[in-house]
């Protein structure tokens, strides 16, 4: 019996799994080149990204949200 958290194998992605896990990790590189250079402009870039966010205008709007709503955020971005 195992206790804990243990990976399950699964067979290799292929198709639109393999088109959306690629194009989250893209989002989630530009969030950590954002994060560390504190570059707005790439910040929403890499919201407008996300499969989940349908415009530019929708993630620049989301970003100034997060800024004005979060401390660490502003500090980051300000």
């Amino acid at each position: 019996m195992y206790i804990g958290t243990h990976p399950i194998n699964q067979g290799a992605l292929a198709g639109p799994e393999l088109g959306l896990v690629s194009s989250v990790k893209a989002c989630e590189e530009l969030v950590i080149e954002a994060a560390l250079s504190g570059d707005k402009s790439i910040a929403w870039k890499a919201l407008a990204s996300h499969p989940l966010v349908d415009s530019i205008a929708v993630a620049k709007s989301d970003l100034n949200a997060y800024i004005d709503k979060n401390l660490d955020v502003a500090k980051t971005f300000n």
